[in-house]
């Protein structure tokens, strides 16, 4: 995996700065509307614990023990270069698996909720990094896979107006990199994404 594509990854689970730890708005009793401030100790506790909970996630899905959350910057950055180095094995897993199979369709599972607007660019640039090496013809060699289909779902919050964004299988990569590009990270709030939900469209498309 090259840097680019791993940027992304890096920088949701290492960025100092995150939308939905910043200054949020909640109605009050009255007409007016009132700020809840968070202390900076506050703030550093909550991106903490959404760091470690992302990183955890990458280990478990390898069966390995995480340990106690990372508490300081050097216990962060030494499990982000493990969860990495996780990562690269698993994406060169499935590239084997795609080029044995030459016929490929291929689904996109896109978080789209507002938590993800500092890295949704990041995540459709790999998107479109990915398709493109599948279907590059490299030293005269024949593209990794022969014919592909793609489709693409985003998911958002349960009380969104725009739950799911789908596009259904298509032959045509333009029309997959056209819709990847039209998607946008809003909506959200205090209710949990629907991740499930977003995989049973994904199994429909």
């Amino acid at each position: 995996m090259s840097d680019d594509e791993a940027s992304w990854m890096k920088e949701t689970v290492m960025n100092e700065e995150s939308s939905w730890t910043r200054e949020k708005e909640k109605p009050s009793s009255s007409s007016k509307k009132s700020s809840v401030k968070f202390s900076s100790k506050t703030v550093e506790e909550i991106q903490s614990r959404e760091k470690n909970k992302r990183l955890r996630a990458i280990f478990e899905d390898e069966n390995l023990d995480y340990g106690k959350d990372a508490t300081t910057k050097e216990e962060l950055e030494e499990k982000f270069k493990k969860a990495l180095s996780i990562r690269e094995k698993q994406i060169g897993q499935v590239l084997r698996l795609i080029g044995q199979a030459r016929f490929v369709q291929l689904c996109f599972l896109i978080d789209a909720t507002g938590s993800m607007q500092p890295h949704i660019d990041g995540v459709k640039d790999s998107i479109k990094k990915i398709v493109n090496v599948l279907l590059e013809q490299r030293y005269n060699q024949e593209a990794i896979v022969k014919k592909m289909q793609l489709a693409m779902v985003a998911y958002r919050d349960y009380n969104d107006k725009k739950q799911f964004e789908e596009l259904q299988f298509t032959d045509s990569v333009e029309d997959f990199k056209t819709f990847c590009q039209r998607i946008e990270a809003n909506g959200g709030g205090d209710a949990c994404e629907d991740v499930l939900g977003g995989l049973d469209h994904a199994l429909k498309v």
